[in-house]
Parts: structure tokens; C-alpha cells; sequence
């Protein structure tokens, strides 16, 4: 049986709110519907309001919900969901290469600077645990560099020379007192060592799951080893952290098929080229139980002559109609993510909440682990 969830998405602009939580939409050519927001979108404290644009989607039980919502800039509403196959997308990887090294790819990934959900969990560990502190998959510098402005001793190792490029261009941005206080490091956590040992040690951001990239012939041979990298940093009573992606369980994956659309995930100007851009991530869902998978993402820019250009951070297609399917294996569940942290030496292991560090809910997928040496 094949699961297609995207398959009737509609595009539509809330016009009020609805019943019981809901709100109605009005649906160009079809008028309007009731629909709620998806539990997704409740978990983030997503409300659909009058103006929004929304993608709704209807489910088995007849019920429609919102799975995106956005607020466009009035005269720039983008559509939420696009055609995979696209003759105009230029890919920016040669085979073989990681997209997370390409150097147009931190100019994107620093979209996310002022996402800063998480820093409050950084700011309280780091005041509780003191420092020098480490960062492995470090990006270009978000987390630490919030903590050296606040007096900590930061260090920061990612693979990628293009984001420790990034990471150092921006560095000289900020005071004077922080930047003494921050080193970046070219490195792979899978790899790296160092014979210093830090009071406080984590990776941060799903950086773990992202390890998964097609170009790792055993990505969770990569998780133990960075894992155990993390371990051997940690000083003697101190803590490592991981905040990952790590359902309780995950669905048994059978037949997997790729889903012709790209769903929208933001829009604005991006403030590291000045353009209007819009990016989208590729889906795949599980034929048995439609659960979906993200892929590499698409960006939409404006130029300056008054075009657009689309990229993906991605290999070339052996066809121009072939529907990618990226071999990425499933998240570590909660369960073989303490296996591998005990494995590697670690103890009292918690499993918190990202948001407030209480215990964890069964339901997030996100979570934060906390483990001694």
C-alpha cells in the first residue's frame, strides 16, 4: 500500500478563526473549509491566524489540518508546495561530496542565526557547569558564541572548512572580550582528539542525526565514534550533552517512495546576500506507514536582473526526471542512544526536554541528553 499524504495538499489564506481551536480557510477556486492545526504545529506553539498562508491536508478520518503556515510580506506569498522535478535546479555538489562542505552552503545555514529556541538551555548548562567549554559539529559559531559573550571559554571543531571560514569572518564581528575568548577548530567529530578535557562538552542541534549523510558508508558507526569522541572531552565529574532527534521508537521502514513535492519551510531576505529567498525541503514517506523523511533542501533566491535561481546543496540526478531517494537510515531512538553513551563511558544519563530541561515526554522527538564521566 502506498502512503502519499502530500497527494491532495491544498494552498489557502485564513480568513478567521473556526470552532473548537480550528480556523477557516478559504481555498482559491473552492471556497472555504474548517480546518485545525496539525499536533505538530501545536507542539511548537504554532496558531494559524486571519492572513496566514496555509497548507492543509486532509486525513483519512475526513478531518483537514494545517501542516504549514507562513506569513508572507504582503505581494510576496510563495507557494508552500512545489514539484520535486524541476529543470531549473542547479546542483551544487559533485558526486561524492558532502553538502554540508560546499561553500555557498553556510551563507544559507547562517539563515538560522536568529533561531535561538534553544540558547537558553545553552546559557543555564554552561552557568551551572562553568567553563572551558566544547562544542563538536560547531556550524558557524551560533551556540558558542552566545556563550562567549557571556563570559565563557568556548572551543569549537566542526569538518567543514567553509563553515569554520564563516564561523571566523564572523567572529570579528563580535566584542573584543568575547572573541579572546572563542577558538574554532577544523576537525570531524567522528575523529577528532585533543588532550584536553572540558567541564562541559555537547553537541548541539541535531548535529548527530546529521550525520547521516549518503556519503557515510556507516552512519551509525559515525554516531558511536563522534559519541565517543564527546566522552573523551568531557573532564573527569563533568557533562556531555546531546540534543538530538530520538523518537522512543521508530515505525519499521519496508518500502520507501519518494514524494514528488518540496514543502515550503521560509521565506525572507537572507541577510548574508541580501535576497529574497525561499527554501524548501524534499520529502520521502514510508509506503507502510506513511511516516515522512526529509531530504536535501532547495533554495529559491531572487538575483539582481530580476530572476530567480534555484539550488539544492546536492548531487546532480543520473535522470532529469528522477525522484531522489537519499540513503539516510533512520534516527537513533531514545533506547540506542543510551546504549551508545554508556557504551562509550558515560553515567547517570537523563533524558530531558529541550525546552526547560524537565524529563522528557514520550511524545518529543527532540530531546536532550545529559550523561557524567
Amino acid at each position: 500500500m502506498s502512503i502519499d499524504w502530500m497527494a491532495h495538499a491544498r494552498q489557502g489564506r485564513v480568513v478567521e478563526g473556526g470552532e473548537t481551536g480550528g480556523v477557516r480557510v478559504e481555498i482559491p477556486g473552492e471556497g472555504t473549509v474548517e480546518a485545525r492545526p496539525s499536533p505538530a504545529l501545536i507542539e511548537r506553539g504554532i496558531r494559524p491566524e486571519p492572513g496566514d498562508t496555509v497548507l492543509l491536508r486532509t486525513m483519512d478520518d475526513g478531518n483537514v489540518q494545517v501542516v504549514r503556515r507562513h506569513r508572507f510580506e504582503p505581494g510576496r506569498e510563495e507557494p508552500l508546495l512545489v514539484p520535486a522535478v524541476d529543470p531549473d535546479v542547479e546542483y551544487l555538489c559533485v558526486p561524492g561530496e558532502h553538502p554540508w562542505l560546499h561553500p555557498h552552503k553556510p551563507l544559507m545555514y547562517d539563515w538560522y542565526d536568529d533561531w535561538d529556541r534553544d540558547l537558553p538551555t545553552w546559557r543555564r548548562l554552561a552557568k551551572e557547569s562553568g567553563g572551558p567549554i566544547l562544542e563538536l559539529a560547531r556550524g558557524t559559531g551560533r551556540v558558542i558564541f552566545e556563550l562567549a559573550r557571556t563570559g565563557h571559554e568556548v572551543t569549537g571543531v566542526d569538518f567543514s572548512r567553509a563553515m569554520l571560514d564563516r564561523a571566523a569572518e564572523k567572529l570579528l564581528g563580535e566584542p573584543n572580550e568575547a572573541r579572546q575568548r572563542v577558538e574554532l577548530i577544523h576537525g570531524d567529530m567522528a575523529t577528532w582528539s585533543d588532550t584536553r578535557t572540558f567541564p562541559l562538552a555537547f553537541i548541539a542541534c541535531n548535529s548527530l542525526h546529521y550525520m547521516n549523510s549518503p556519503t557515510n558508508t556507516d552512519s551509525n558507526e559515525q554516531r558511536r565514534r563522534a559519541i565517543r569522541t564527546l566522552f573523551a572531552h568531557v573532564a573527569p565529574g563533568g557533562l556531555g550533552v546531546l540534543s538530538n532527534i530520538a523518537p522512543v521508537a521508530n515505525p519499521p521502514r519496508r518500502q520507501v517512495e519518494p514524494a514528488p513535492y518540496l514543502v515550503f519551510c521560509q521565506a525572507g531576505v537572507n541577510p548574508n546576500t541580501n535576497r529574497w529567498t525561499v527554501e524548501y525541503t524534499s520529502l520521502w514517506s514510508d509506503g507502510d506507514t506513511g511516516q515522512a523523511y526529509d531530504g536535501p533542501w532547495r533554495f529559491v533566491e531572487d538575483l539582481e536582473d530580476g530572476t530567480r535561481r534555484t539550488i539544492e546543496f546536492a548531487e546532480p540526478p543520473e535522470s532529469p526526471e528522477e525522484i531522489r531517494l537519499p540513503d539516510r537510515p533512520l534516527p537513533l531512538t531514545r533506547a540506542e542512544t543510551l546504549a551508545l553513551m554508556t557504551e562509550a563511558g558515560f553515567r547517570d544519563i537523563e533524558v530531558r526536554s529541550p525546552k526547560d530541561l524537565s524529563p522528557a515526554s514520550e511524545d518529543e522527538r527532540v530531546v536532550v541528553f545529559l550523561g557524567r564521566r
